[in-house]
């Protein structure tokens, strides 16, 4: 008796392994479309924990889409003032097309006719010109300054993952509370 229970323990263990190895390889595939860079966390992260939905009511999302910004806001680490200079680098940012994962919107995309405005190389040159100017104000794209504002407010990494990424002495991450005044401080700078 004690055997057939053990055989139906290890293979509902088996059973819950492999439908784990189907769940993770399905979050990876749909999380692959959303990573800047090989190798890099993006703002979708993974979640295994109910949280409180818009309304306040309690759900269990398998993932959630962080805003560094919007925390810092909502926190009260960042002014208003500072929240739009740093929605504008954004902005900036994704239109220079700094990344190397993307899609066409085939919506968009029309024909030399029909386009009212910029043609989209100006459009992309011209926020090319706007985030260099920035990362020049902020002490250039190596700064502390300069890389916090690429990394964080750019391609929208956590503090914390920006904080892993870097370090100034060999073997030492960043401590999390400095990366969290370089970004607040290269948007205090630009703001």
């Amino acid at each position: 008796m004690a055997g057939a229970v053990a055989v139906r323990k290890a293979a509902s263990a088996g059973a819950r392994m492999a439908r784990e190895r189907v769940e993770f390889e399905e979050w990876a595939k749909w999380r692959g479309q959303h990573v800047p860079l090989p190798g890099m966390k993006s703002c979708v992260e993974k979640v295994d924990r109910p949280m409180k939905d818009a309304s306040g009511r309690l759900s269990a999302p398998k993932a959630r889409i962080t805003d560094t910004l919007a925390a810092l806001h909502r926190n009260g680490t960042i002014t208003d003032a500072m929240l739009a200079t740093g929605r504008r680098f954004e902005e900036d940012f994704a239109l220079a097309h700094f990344e190397t994962v993307g899609s066409v919107d085939w919506l968009r995309v029309s024909s030399p006719g029909h386009w009212k405005g910029l043609s989209l190389t100006d459009s992309i040159q011209g926020a090319r010109d706007r985030v260099w100017k920035t990362m020049q104000r902020l002490g250039g794209p190596n700064s502390p300054l300069g890389m916090a504002a690429w990394w964080v407010v750019g391609y929208g990494l956590t503090v914390k993952e920006f904080a892993l990424r870097q370090s100034w002495s060999p073997g030492r991450p960043l401590d999390q509370r400095v990366a969290t005044g370089l970004v607040v401080g290269a948007l205090g700078l630009l703001g």
